[in-house]
């Protein structure tokens, strides 16, 4: 079957506004290639739209995560600041407070972060102090410098109780550098200034007690300066004239008298000559600490004289450290420490032949000083008692000590401030130490 069109010159044409032809076929043709780019653009803005939508979500939820963990960090600051009994606060240029933590809501009298945000202290309180408060703020904020431990009280709320703080300001700046408000940093030091009080009181009180056992030092100090002038005078005179007769009657009687008397007669001196020694010693005693004559006195030089003056026996070998300071203090007080320590060592160590040591150490702060014998020594028992007055561990028939030479020793380190003791045990020998602090140098 054969179809045939009508034989017409424009069957197949279209007629274009353009003016131009086209056959069916190529209009047909255009149609569809015009859907099939439209179709594909549509695909391509599906495609953009899909990645746009995938990338807005994506921007939302990181944001959101940002936020979320902006709220966390808020948080932790918020629960950081509530925790600490400092009041910490932050405020803009208008003084509003933006941040306040819960020491500081507190002290304001309010509840909440929500009654105090956007408020300033005049919302509050309304006092000469607040305006104070004010004008410093606008200093700080004004010329940029910080307001560092200043001591201030405010009268708390409820109660009325003066409290005492150290505060702090400081201008608070953005990423520019420019100033938008101020951080305050208030510490309760009401405790502090309360212990400070008390212990002004107690300095005034112990002040008082110090003057006042200075003045009984002092009244005690001219009632051994009188008993001392009584001794010299009221007892060394009779005294005196009891040893002349004593002697009178041992060289112009000496016929009348058999042994038994003439021993009675040496004892009788004896006993009178201790009586003087020990008058010497009570007023040796008394003079300690009145009179300080400070030099520099070289200890090596002054140890050698010392022992050139006991003059042991050879059989007693005294050493030396061979470090010795140079000590600033009276070297007549200082001779009597040494020769006092040295000469008892000498005098009690009981045996044929004795070692006695001498030595020194730094400690920093003072210089301890030993005297070491191998004598019988010292039970332990007798260690505090030695040092005071009238007290020996020998007889007096056997020995002319009087009982006073360690207590004189032991006044002359404690009036500059050192301490005296003896490490010893019967059988193992004395070791007397002593310390002698490095300011004020010395005995």
């Amino acid at each position: 079957m054969q179809i045939r069109f009508p034989e017409t010159t424009f069957a197949n044409r279209i007629i274009i506004v353009a003016g131009s032809y086209i056959t069916l076929f190529g209009l047909l043709w255009f149609l569809v290639a015009e859907f099939r780019r439209i179709v594909a653009q549509a695909h391509a803005y599906a495609e953009q739209l899909a990645h746009a939508n995938h990338a807005l979500a994506r921007e939302i939820n990181e944001r959101k995560q940002a936020q979320d963990a902006l709220a966390e960090k808020h948080a932790l600051l918020q629960m950081l600041i509530d925790s600490t009994p400092d009041h910490i606060y932050v405020k803009d240029l208008a003084h509003r407070f933006l941040i306040a933590n819960q020491a500081t809501i507190r002290e304001l009298g309010a509840t909440s972060l929500a009654d105090v945000e956007g408020k300033t202290d005049y919302d509050f309180h309304a006092t000469e102090r607040t305006h104070q408060f004010f004008e410093e703020e606008r200093v700080v904020m004004t010329s940029g410098r910080i307001l560092i431990n200043r001591e201030d009280f405010l009268i708390e709320h409820g109660s009325g109780q003066k409290r005492w703080y150290l505060t702090t300001k400081a201008p608070l700046r953005d990423a520019h550098g420019q100033i938008i408000g101020l951080v305050g940093f208030n510490r309760d030091i009401t405790e502090r200034k309360r212990a400070e009080e008390e212990i002004r009181a107690f300095n005034a009180t112990l002040e008082q007690r110090v003057q006042q056992r200075t003045a009984e030092l002092e009244a005690a100090n001219k009632e051994l300066q009188s008993f001392a002038y009584v001794v010299s005078h009221d007892l060394k005179v009779p005294l005196r004239n009891m040893t002349q007769l004593i002697t009178w009657l041992m060289n112009d009687y000496a016929d009348t008298f058999d042994a038994q008397g003439k021993e009675y007669l040496d004892l009788l001196l004896k006993r009178a000559q201790q009586m003087n020694n020990l008058i010497q010693a009570i007023l040796q005693y008394s003079r300690v600490g009145r009179i300080k004559a400070d030099e520099p006195v070289d200890l090596s030089t002054l140890l050698h004289e010392v022992c050139e003056t006991l003059n042991p026996p050879p059989t007693i070998q005294i050493n030396l450290s061979s470090d010795f300071p140079v000590l600033t203090g009276d070297r007549i007080r200082i001779q009597q420490v040494f020769q006092n320590l040295i000469g008892n060592a000498i005098k009690f160590l009981e045996k044929p032949e004795g070692t006695i040591s001498i030595d020194c150490a730094d400690h920093g702060a003072y210089w301890q000083f030993s005297v070491t014998d191998n004598g019988p020594g010292i039970d332990p028992q007798h260690h505090e008692t030695i040092f005071q007055l009238f007290q020996t561990l020998h007889q007096h028939d056997k020995t002319e000590s009087t009982g006073i030479g360690l207590a004189i020793v032991k006044k002359i380190i404690e009036s500059r401030g050192g301490k005296i003791w003896v490490e010893s045990a019967v059988g193992q020998g004395c070791r007397f130490c002593f310390t002698v602090p490095k300011s004020g140098e010395q005995p």
